[in-house]
């Protein structure tokens, strides 16, 4: 069966993805078991390997707690001791869930019972040590006791022969003492013989001493001597046999903490580490098999890789050759260029396609002058439209000057009849009231000097008319505001109301009003006084006028009031 070139190259590319997929699916395979490996680690053998260190740090914080107690007696230590006991339970707990495997169940066991003997000792030797605490208070209470009725009260009232004995009582008591606090320091048997022969000494001078003749004061105080060393020495007994078997359960309880610690330090702690070791080798011995399968799939790629890349050189390059000499011929105007197919593909048929599109080109192609001329035509032609292109873009242009030109003198002629509206005429109107108003009283001549008055501002709100004219005729706005302040320039426009003396008019402006408007708003509201003012005062014929600027609800308000006709508001 023959494959064609097209039909190669899907076949390699087919191969090539399906190695890409094997790679993939190896890949996959590889993460997924050491994604397992370390899920061991982290969820078993690493928090097996963190209980059993922790168990190992409380048993040692607890055989440290306990042997100082026994040195301090001091009751912080007994709850470093519980707090101690709590965490080791806790970790224990979690050991002994973790636990999975058969090598670890004998060590649990041997474990758990040698912390509990270590527990219950622990607790056994703090309790004797508190029990010798309290024995030993109650004998120096004793031997205080004595020392206090032989010095103070014995001593003192006899002055005869048995003050001897009493002396001797008094040393060997001393002796006693001294004896007793060697042995609980060295625990030497030398000290508890002592302790024992001085005890039965004291005794027999006890014997001696009632022998003896004393008053009845005296040997009330004897007896309650003896009494109280009687007390003191069942104290003293009590105490040495609790401290007999002391220093053995001590010496017990440091070999039970080092035998804890092997068991946790060495035997589990070697293996949980062996565990982790396996773990590390599974991981490790399945990233290497992984990287020898991708090697080998790298390799088998690269091969296939290459044999396409050989095979499509060999089928592709010498007919591509081919038709690029064709090609060339062709364009040096040989027509009559034939190629000689090879091979049965489909650059065979892409050949075979070249040959007859030549022998057609040859057929129908026209002279190489009449192809001349006809292009010398051409260009001429489109030479003399490109020149009436561009003259109707500079005519287009133009006719776009001229008419914005003409826009701005539209909106110059509109903006100069809306000033002279507003402006002028308005300034002009309050003229002629002034004018009005003269005229009244130039006809009495007792109101002559009034009459000059108002003819005088007339002069001078025409002088006012002609300057803005003429800025209308210079090209520049009119400049309605000539008080430094809005109000200032409103309190000038009612003012020129007011001057008729006919119909007064009042101004009223908020301050905090008049500081929301820039420059053109301010002449914009200039006018529309003005031409409100007109209109009232023309069509209205009002007794009296007023203007309010104030704010409102956030608003700036302008209000013209006046008292006049009015109009329907519905037009």
């Amino acid at each position: 069966m023959h494959l064609t070139v097209a039909n190669q190259l899907k076949a390699g590319i087919a191969f090539l993805l399906f190695i890409g997929l094997a790679s993939l699916a190896i890949i996959f395979y590889a993460m997924e078991s050491v994604t397992d490996d370390l899920g061991e680690v982290t969820n078993h053998a690493q928090p097996l390997s963190a209980a059993s260190y922790e168990m190992e740090i409380n048993v040692v914080e607890i055989g440290l707690s306990t042997l100082k107690y026994l040195h301090s007696v001091d009751p912080k230590l007994r709850d470093h001791i519980a707090r101690d006991e709590v965490e080791f339970l806790h970790f224990q707990q979690e050991f002994d869930r973790l636990i999975e495997e058969e090598e670890f169940r004998p060590l649990k066991e041997k474990l758990d019972d040698k912390y509990e003997e270590f527990q219950a000792l622990g607790h056994a030797l703090t309790k004797t040590k508190d029990q010798q605490v309290l024995l030993y208070q109650k004998i120096s209470n004793g031997f205080q006791e004595m020392d206090v009725l032989l010095d103070t009260e014995l001593m003192p009232l006899l002055r005869r022969g048995p003050l001897a004995e009493l002396l001797e009582i008094d040393l060997h008591i001393q002796e006693i003492g001294n004896w007793l606090g060697d042995y609980i320091h060295t625990f030497s048997d030398k000290s508890f013989q002592s302790i024992r022969k001085k005890s039965v000494e004291v005794e027999g001078d006890f014997r001696k001493l009632k022998t003896l003749s004393f008053t009845l004061e005296e040997q009330v105080l004897v007896e309650e001597l003896a009494s109280i060393f009687q007390i003191t020495n069942s104290g003293i007994d009590e105490f040495l046999l609790s401290h007999q078997t002391f220093p053995h359960d001590l010496a017990r309880y440091r070999s039970l903490r080092d035998e804890l610690d092997h068991i946790l330090d060495q035997e589990i702690q070697i293996g949980t580490n062996r565990q982790l070791h396996m773990v590390a080798l599974s991981a490790s011995n399945t990233l290497h098999q992984t990287f020898i399968l991708l090697l080998m799939l790298t390799l088998l790629f690269l091969l296939v890789g290459l044999g396409m890349a050989w095979r499509l050189i060999r089928e592709i390059i010498p007919p591509l050759q081919d038709l690029t000499k064709g090609t060339q011929a062709i364009r040096q105007g040989d027509f009559q260029c034939q190629l000689i197919p090879k091979g049965h593909n489909e650059f065979t048929e892409l050949i075979n396609n070249f040959n007859s599109m030549v022998r057609q080109l040859d057929d129908t192609t026209v002279s190489k002058r009449v192809l001349e001329v006809s292009q010398s035509k051409l260009e001429s032609v489109n030479e003399d439209l490109y020149k009436e292109i561009q003259e109707r873009k500079a005519i287009e242009e133009s006719l776009r000057e001229s008419k914005d030109q003409l826009q701005q003198l539209v909106d110059l002629r509109n903006r100069l009849s809306q000033d002279l509206h507003d402006g002028t005429l308005q300034s002009l109107y309050c003229v002629g009231l002034v004018l009005s108003a003269s005229q009244k009283w130039i006809t009495e001549s007792r109101h002559l000097p009034k009459a000059s008055e108002f003819m005088g501002q007339a002069v001078l709100q025409l002088n006012a008319v002609i300057a803005e004219i003429r800025k209308f005729i210079n090209g520049l706005e009119s400049d309605a505001l000539e008080f430094p302040d809005l109000e200032g320039a409103l309190e000038s426009v009612v003012q020129t109301i007011n001057v008729s003396d006919t119909i007064p008019c009042t101004l009223q402006v908020a301050p905090e009003s008049v500081d929301h408007f820039s420059q053109g708003d301010k002449v914009q509201i200039i006018n529309i006084v003005r031409e409100a003012l007109s209109n009232s005062i023309r069509h209205g014929k009002p007794q009296s006028v007023k203007v309010l600027l104030h704010e409102e609800e956030g608003l700036v308000r302008l209000a013209i009031v006046d008292d006049g006709a009015g109009f329907d508001l519905q037009y």
